[in-house]
């Protein structure tokens, strides 16, 4: 019954090293496939190194890492993945391919528990081991920033001095900051630190800008209203002046 139950869940109690889920119905091989013992081809998991069947790479990789296939790049070439995952490593990775003859030796399809046990697999290479592991690591150290590596917990967030004071708030305030160096793209280096406080004075002098201006503009209301009445006056005495003109002039006439 522990075979019966392993098998169902893909897994054999002597094959701890390879994943072999039960193939759905429209992948399954011929039984007279089956019957010759055809040669099975099994890829070794860029991520945990089990050595996965083929058509099932792409399944083993979305249960078991939660890796995305659809829009990815291959763990190991950094290369575009395609539509088939399957093919990428079959043709691009071929010299990771490790043909295992099959080892159903009854048919499945009927229920038939497995009555001994599988041979013992040979244990994978360790030089092929280290050259994948070597290989992996290149790939993240050449195709990651230190940024993109370093924890979250570690990154620091800094802020330009020529950005504006709205958006530097909101940045602040979003994440949650009391306090950001700002960063001086001319002398490449960090000229001060922005708190939460220098907001504060930043409001209160901008009240007090606001009240110059309302002070500034009452004045300059004032000042057009005096140059009204100023213009008004200089009008009715140029009246006054061209009427007593105009009477002297009669006159002499």
């Amino acid at each position: 019954m522990e075979v019966e139950a392993c098998y169902n869940y893909g897994f054999l109690p002597a094959d701890r090293g390879r994943h072999q889920p039960p193939p759905p119905p429209h992948a399954t091989l011929p039984r007279a496939a089956e019957d010759a013992g055809e040669l099975w081809e099994y890829f070794p998991c860029p991520f945990c190194y089990i050595e996965v069947e083929v058509p099932f790479i792409c399944n083993h990789l979305q249960e078991e890492h939660c890796f995305d296939t659809r829009n990815a790049v291959c763990p190991i070439c950094a290369n575009n993945l395609g539509k088939d995952v399957a093919a990428h490593f079959r043709l691009q990775h071929t010299h990771l391919l490790k043909p295992e003859p099959s080892i159903r030796g009854t048919n499945m399809d009927k229920g038939t528990i497995l009555k001994t046990m599988p041979p013992e697999p040979s244990s994978q290479n360790p030089s092929m081991q280290i050259a994948i592991i070597r290989h992996v690591v290149s790939r993240i150290l050449l195709h990651n920033t230190i940024y993109d590596v370093v924890p979250l917990s570690s990154k620091l967030t800094v802020l330009d001095t020529q950005l504006p004071v709205k958006q530097a708030f909101k940045i602040m305030h979003d994440e949650g900051l009391a306090l950001v160096p700002l960063w001086d793209d001319r002398q490449g280096t960090i000229t001060g630190m922005l708190t939460v406080s220098d907001f504060v004075l930043i409001l209160r002098k901008g009240i007090l800008c606001i009240g110059v201006l309302k002070r500034s503009r009452q004045q300059k209301a004032i000042s057009r209203e005096q140059a009204a009445k100023d213009l008004q006056e200089l009008e009715k005495w140029r009246e006054e002046h061209e009427a007593l003109l105009l009477a002297e002039w009669s006159e002499l006439v």
